[in-house]
């Protein structure tokens, strides 16, 4: 299996999609379930800036998002790339799904694993979906974070919008 599947248009307009789909959800399973919980400010390289392409997105998506919207903003924007990974393994296979999920531990959860802690995830959910790829995993994980989700409160309008800021700037130097 080659690297360059990954970097394959079809896949990254999924990743799009998907990271879209997260924060419809985000509207419907928040509607004031819960108080919403303050998050630290982008904690990432790719969130103050530095990179190119999609971390651009990641940048003003970020910044632009109430304080008490960011853990939820965090959760959706991790929960979009185990979506993709969701998708991508039954047509990529279990290590490229693998990959893709590892993709987001490394550049949304790990820059702001106090975030998740504090929200009750996890982590070994999670580190076992990026680990394996496998269906199963990927389903657990994506549970995991609707479950979080579901406690985080924050605007949904607020995260939406910052999904598609994220969403665009994947696609902005193309």
């Amino acid at each position: 299996m080659s690297d360059t599947r990954l970097f394959r248009p079809r896949l990254w307009t999924a990743a799009g999609s998907a990271l879209l789909i997260a924060g419809v959800a985000a509207c419907s399973d928040q509607g004031g379930e819960a108080p919403a919980q303050a998050a630290t400010p982008p904690a990432s390289a790719a969130e103050e800036g530095e990179g190119e392409g999609g971390e651009a997105g990641a940048v003003s998506a970020y910044g632009a998002v109430p304080a008490e919207s960011l853990l939820a903003l965090r959760l959706q924007h991790l929960k979009g790339f185990f979506l993709v990974a969701q998708a991508a393994s039954p047509v990529e296979g279990e290590a490229s799904a693998a990959a893709l999920a590892g993709q987001g531990m490394l550049e949304v959860y790990d820059p702001a694993k106090a975030d998740y802690d504090a929200a009750g995830v996890d982590e070994v959910v999670l580190r076992r979906a990026a680990e394996s790829g496998s269906t199963g995993a990927l389903n657990a994980a994506i549970t995991e974070l609707d479950r979080a989700a579901r406690l985080a409160g924050g605007d949904a309008g607020a995260v939406v919008r910052g999904l598609l800021n994220i969403s665009t700037g994947l696609y902005a130097w193309w």
